[in-house]
């Protein structure tokens, strides 16, 4: 019996008990090779866990659309890929900010920080996001909720308080 006839059973002709039971067993021989290839790019093993579990999700919702055993392991790369690539592109930088960010003890010695402390709170949190952070636009635009054409010229004008605060701090 070749390999082909041996997982060509329809998986649309299957009741859904039989159905269950396939998945169940295709779950126990793939689950912890589909964790490893997610964990490979994503790098954290919870999130990885989670994106394992919405796979086989994926997967299950989908099993009538597959034809047979064969093509349900294709099926499955196709979408471990899709699924690590939409979660990769839409993991956004996440940071905590206090309402008196600025304000902290250990900053009080740093002199970047003391003029910081002259900004705006906005002022301040755009620019401690972007260049201390690293924030994009986008992302920071994501982060307040607002459109990112508007954060950029927030952001511009914080960049140019700064630079009179700095200016005033050398005269």
């Amino acid at each position: 019996m070749s390999i082909k006839e041996k997982y060509s059973t329809k998986i649309k002709d299957l009741s859904k008990l039989e159905k269950d039971q396939l998945f169940v067993k295709f779950y126990d021989r793939f689950s912890k090779y589909v964790f490893r290839k997610v964990y490979v790019s994503i790098k954290d093993k919870e999130e990885a866990k989670d994106v394992t579990s919405d796979i086989f999700v994926i997967l299950y919702r989908k099993l009538d659309e597959i034809d047979d055993e064969a093509a349900l392991y294709s099926y499955l790369l196709g979408i471990i890929r899709k699924t690590v690539s939409r979660h990769v592109k839409s993991e956004i930088k996440t940071v905590e900010l206090d309402e008196d960010i600025g304000y902290s003890y250990s900053y009080d010695y740093d002199e970047s920080f003391k003029i910081l402390l002259g900004l705006s709170e906005i002022d301040r949190k755009l620019i401690i996001l972007k260049v201390f952070y690293g924030f994009t636009i986008r992302e920071i635009a994501t982060y307040f909720n607002m459109s990112a054409s508007n954060i950029h010229k927030l952001y511009n004008k914080a960049l140019n308080n700064l630079y009179v605060l700095i200016k005033g701090k050398e005269e």
